[in-house]
C-alpha cells in the first residue's frame, strides 16, 4: 500500500490525485492506481457470443478492480450502452448475429467517446486494418493474456477519461 501525506499532490500514471487521507490503491500487474480512480473510471462491457468467455473476462476485470459486465450479443451490448455509464467495449470479431466489426462501427457512429477493443483468434494485417477503419481503439489476439487485457482496458479508460474531459471543455 502506498501512502501519501494529506494535502500533498502526487502523480500516478497521468492521474493527479490530492490526498486528504491515506490513500487506498489497487495493484494491476505491477502498476498502482488509486482506488478512487478505478471506482469512477467507467464501466466495461465484454461482448462474446460464447457466454462463458464473456463472463470469464468480465470476472477477471472485476477482480482487477474495474466494473465489468459480460453480454452475449451486439444487441445486448447496445442496450447496456444505452444506460450511459459504459466507457469501454471489448468485443469478439466473429459473432452469430452481428460481427464485432459491425458493432464497432455502430458504436463509433452512435457513441464516439466509447473506446472499443477488438479481440479475435485470427491473425492478419487485413483484419487489424479493418478493425482500425471500423474505429477500434485496440486489438487483442486470443487467447488473451490477463496482463494484455488489463493494459488495454487501463489505456482505453484513460483515453476515454481524457476525451470526455476535452468534450466537456469544448
Amino acid at each position: 500500500m502506498i501512502r501519501s501525506q494529506p494535502g500533498r499532490a502526487r502523480r500516478v500514471r497521468n492521474f493527479t490525485h490530492r490526498a486528504t487521507e491515506p490513500e487506498r490503491t489497487v495493484a494491476i500487474r505491477g502498476a498502482r492506481w488509486p482506488s478512487a480512480y478505478m471506482e469512477h473510471a467507467g464501466h466495461v462491457v465484454v461482448v462474446d457470443d460464447y457466454g462463458e468467455t464473456a463472463n470469464l473476462l468480465a470476472e477477471v476485470l472485476t477482480r482487477g478492480g474495474w466494473s465489468a459486465t459480460g453480454v452475449t450479443s451486439a444487441h445486448a451490448c447496445l442496450a447496456r450502452v444505452a444506460g450511459g455509464d459504459v466507457a469501454v467495449v471489448i468485443t469478439d470479431v466473429q459473432m452469430r448475429e452481428v460481427s464485432g466489426l459491425a458493432l464497432c462501427r455502430m458504436l463509433r457512429d452512435a457513441h464516439p467517446l466509447i473506446r472499443v477493443v477488438i479481440m479475435t483468434g485470427q491473425h492478419g494485417h487485413e483484419l487489424v486494418a479493418a478493425a482500425t477503419l471500423a474505429g477500434a481503439f485496440d486489438f487483442l489476439v486470443k487467447p488473451v493474456a490477463i496482463a494484455s487485457l488489463e493494459r488495454a482496458v487501463a489505456h482505453a479508460l484513460e483515453m476515454f477519461r481524457r476525451i470526455s474531459t476535452l468534450s466537456l471543455v469544448d
